[in-house]
C-alpha cells in the first residue's frame, strides 16, 4: 500500500492476515450484553467515560 504523507509518500506492506478495520457512525442499540466491544476509558469521580466505542459486526469481536 503505498500511503502519502504532505513531506512525501512510503510503501507499507501490510502482512495477508492482518484485519483491515473500518470504523463507520452506529446507535447505542449496538452496545448489548454479550457483546464483545473495544474502548478505551478515563476515570472521573463519578465512574469511567469514553468518546467512542467500537463494536464487532456479526458476531465478531473488534480486532483491537
Amino acid at each position: 500500500m503505498d500511503v502519502s504523507y504532505s513531506y512525501g509518500q512510503r510503501h507499507i506492506v501490510v502482512p495477508k492476515k492482518i484485519p483491515i478495520v473500518q470504523i463507520t457512525p452506529g446507535d447505542r442499540g449496538m452496545v448489548k450484553k454479550g457483546v464483545a466491544v473495544f474502548l478505551v476509558a478515563g476515570q472521573t469521580p463519578k465512574g469511567l467515560i469514553t468518546n467512542s466505542i467500537s463494536v464487532g459486526e456479526k458476531g465478531k469481536a473488534p480486532p483491537m
